[in-house]
C-alpha cells in the first residue's frame, strides 16, 4: 500500500470520526442510495485504491470537502500508477474530470462549464495557469499591433471598471447588486476579449472563451479561493482596477513590454501568496516606462509602490 493510499484513509477515518462515527449503514443512506453498506466498508478500508465516484459519495455523505479528498485520491491513482509502471494519466470520472468519457477535449466550453460546476479546483488552477501563459504575451503583442481605434476602446473599457468596481452597489446583496455585478462581469470579460482578439494572433483569440469562463466563475461563484486563487472580494481591489488601466495606458502608449508587466501583475495579484520578484521587476520596468501625467491617474502610483513594496518570492 502506497503512503499516498494510507494517507487517504486516515483522512477518510478521521472525516468519518468528526461525523461522530456514523453506522456503515447510516453513511449508504446518507449517500441517497448511491452506494450500499458493504460498499461503504471497502471505500473506508482502502485495501486497494476505491474508484473515485465511490470516494466522493462517501465524503459526500459525511459531509467533508470533495476538493480535500479528491487532491488525496489523485495523489494515490498516481502513486499506483507510477508503481505498475503504467502512464501516470487520469482516467475519466476522475476529481476534475465532470464524469467527462476518457480523452476529452480540453477546447469544449460545454465541457469546461460542466467541470466547474462540478469540481473546480483543479480546472480554475489549470485555467489560470492558461491565461497568466498567454495574456502577457498578447498585451505585448497588443501595444504592438493594435490600431488607434482598439487602444482607444481598451482604454474606455478599463475606466469602465474602475467606475463599476468602485461604486459601492457592487457588494450590496440586492437586485440591483447583482445587476451591477454582471455588468462589471461583462465589461471584464470584454477588456481582456479585446487583448486577445487585438492581438492578431489567431491561437490566442480562439482561447477568448476558456478566459471568459474563468472570469466569469471568478467573478460571479469564487468566493473561498479556488485553484490557488485568492477568494474574489467583496468588491474588486483598488489594486486590480489600477493593474488594468496601466495596462490599457501601456497598450495605447505603444509600451509592450510595459503591458506585458502590467498583465504579469494583473495574474500575479489573485494568486495566493506574495508577488513573484520576477513580476515585482517586470512591474517596477513598466511603471518607470509609462506615461501617468494628466487627470484620472491619482492613487495609480501609491497603490504600485504598495504591492511593489509587498514581500516577494526570490528567484522566482
Amino acid at each position: 500500500m502506497s503512503d499516498e493510499l494510507i494517507r487517504l484513509r486516515a483522512e477518510l477515518d478521521a472525516l468519518r470520526l468528526r461525523a461522530f462515527e456514523p453506522s456503515l449503514r447510516k453513511i449508504a443512506r446518507n449517500s441517497g442510495g448511491r452506494i450500499s453498506h458493504p460498499t461503504v466498508k471497502i471505500v473506508l478500508s482502502c485495501a486497494k485504491l476505491p474508484g473515485w465516484e465511490l470516494v466522493k459519495a462517501v465524503v459526500e455523505a459525511l459531509g467533508g470537502d470533495t476538493d480535500h479528498f479528491g487532491a488525496l485520491w489523485t495523489a494515490a491513482f498516481q502513486a499506483e500508477r507510477l508503481a505498475s509502471g503504467s502512464p501516470a494519466g487520469l482516467p475519466a470520472g476522475r476529481p476534475g474530470d465532470a464524469g467527462e468519457p476518457a480523452g476529452w477535449d480540453v477546447f469544449d466550453l460545454a465541457a469546461v462549464r460542466r467541470q466547474l460546476t462540478s469540481s473546480p479546483r483543479f480546472l480554475m488552477r489549470s485555467l489560470t495557469e492558461l491565461r497568466s501563459a498567454i495574456e502577457p504575451v498578447a498585451s505585448f503583442l497588443a501595444a504592438e499591433r493594435f490600431s488607434e481605434a482598439e487602444s482607444a476602446e481598451l482604454v474606455r473599457l478599463a475606466r469602465r471598471l474602475q467606475e463599476l468596481g468602485r461604486d459601492e452597489t457592487f457588494s450590496a446583496e440586492t437586485a440591483a447588486g447583482a445587476a451591477h455585478r454582471e455588468a462589471y462581469r461583462s465589461v471584464d470579460v470584454r477588456f481582456h476579449a479585446t487583448l486577445l482578439r487585438g492581438c492578431r494572433n489567431e491561437f490566442f483569440r480562439d482561447l477568448t472563451g476558456h478566459v471568459a469562463v474563468a472570469l466569469d466563475y471568478r467573478i460571479l461563484r469564487d468566493r473561498v479561493g479556488t485553484g490557488g486563487n485568492k477568494p474574489f472580494p467583496d468588491a474588486p481591489t483598488a489594486l486590480s482596477l489600477w493593474l488594468h488601466r496601466g495596462l490599457a495606458a501601456a497598450v495605447r502608449q505603444g509600451r509592450c513590454s510595459a503591458a506585458e508587466g502590467f498583465s504579469r501583475a494583473l495574474l500575479a495579484e489573485i494568486r495566493q501568496g506574495p508577488l513573484p520578484e520576477s513580476v515585482a521587476l517586470a512591474l517596477e520596468a513598466a511603471l518607470a516606462h509609462l506615461d501617468t501625467d494628466g487627470p484620472g491617474w491619482t492613487g495609480f502610483v501609491p497603490e504600485i509602490r504598495r504591492l511593489l513594496d509587498s514581500q516577494t518570492w526570490p528567484g522566482r
